[in-house]
């Protein structure tokens, strides 16, 4: 005779405020730097939560009570990054362009934060041209902590596969940022 075991409890609304609150900022800065594109972040961010309140509503794993948080913020960034990959095999077929003015800066006008907005613009070109298997590497184990492990995890991939790419992603970002930056001085080194 078969044993049975209790069912999981759904977490509950409040509970899944709770992991939208704690996870949304974090998943757009991500999902930003791997898109070069904010607002398709903010879709990407809400297409993983959706695809999270499922999962939650049909209390799948690690939607359910007693889960560790590592595994729930595991699952949201595979999610957020197969959505992101996903968008980005298909971006020939849709340009999208950001709605906002770009206003220039007078040539005197121009103050740190403004250098330092320069900078941050010549970091993101950089990213942009690494293939985006290789972006998703570099910006989940150097900017968002995750371990090899992990994201071979999410990636379905071994550790060394991961490393493999972390190392090319590093060594390519930092040619590209070298070549935005002729006699700007040193380029910064990456962990």
């Amino acid at each position: 005779m078969r044993k049975r075991t209790q069912p999981d409890r759904i977490i509950s609304e409040d509970d899944f405020a709770c992991l939208v609150d704690a996870h949304q900022h974090r998943l757009h800065v991500y999902l930003a730097g791997l898109t070069g594109q904010p607002e398709q972040a903010f879709d990407l961010v809400q297409e993983t939560f959706y695809d999270a309140w499922r999962a939650a509503c049909k209390g799948k794993p690690p939607f359910v009570t007693g889960t560790a948080e590592a595994d729930i913020r595991r699952w949201l960034y595979r999610v957020a990054t197969n959505n992101a990959l996903s968008l980005l095999r298909h971006h020939r077929l849709i340009h999208w362009e950001p709605l906002d003015d770009h206003v220039e800066l007078l040539p005197d006008a121009r103050t740190p934060f403004d250098d330092h907005l320069a900078e941050s613009d010549i970091l993101r070109a950089a990213l942009a041209r690494l293939s985006p298997q290789d972006a998703v590497c570099l910006l989940l184990r150097v900017v968002h902590g995750f371990s090899a492990r992990e994201v071979s995890e999410m990636l379905r991939t071994s550790p060394e596969n991961v490393n493999t790419r972390l190392a090319r992603a590093k060594q390519r970002l930092r040619a590209a940022y070298e070549q935005r930056l002729p006699n700007r001085g040193e380029a910064p080194t990456f962990p």
